[in-house]
């Protein structure tokens, strides 16, 4: 007596002759037809249906990998993501940013710091900028 695990069903009991006798038929279904001589086979149709292309799901950034990537503090992010300002995703607890996506926001890009920097109260261009008036 040979026992098959069925996943969904139970479980199977069979002779081993019963078996072996399943198995070849399965065999024998299965078996890839072939074509008279002279003649050429078209493919099965699961094989002429080309898949759908896969598609990759944007990878998802903490606050902290959103700071590390973009400059911009992590509290930005959390804060935004709070007041729904800004698309995010929440795993958990915690909300999850797609990098592309906030990129391409305006408000964004209105946080996004001039290429030459921040320039602080009490820095020396400041200082200058003031004593020139």
């Amino acid at each position: 007596m040979v026992l098959v695990a069925v996943p969904g069903l139970g479980v199977l009991a069979l002779e081993v002759e019963a078996l072996r006798a399943a198995l070849a038929e399965g065999a024998r279904l299965t078996a890839a037809p072939t074509a008279p001589a002279g003649h050429a086979m078209l493919p099965a149709p699961a094989q002429r249906i080309a898949s759908p292309p896969a598609v990759m799901a944007p990878r998802l950034l903490s606050a902290e990998e959103m700071q590390a990537a973009t400059g911009v503090p992590a509290s930005w992010f959390e804060a935004q993501a709070r007041e729904r300002r800004i698309p995010f995703r929440k795993f958990g607890r915690w909300p999850r940013f797609d990098l592309e996506e906030i990129l391409s926001l305006e408000s964004f890009q209105r946080r996004a710091i001039p290429s030459g920097g921040m320039v602080r109260a009490g820095s020396q261009a400041v200082d200058a900028a003031r004593a020139a008036r």
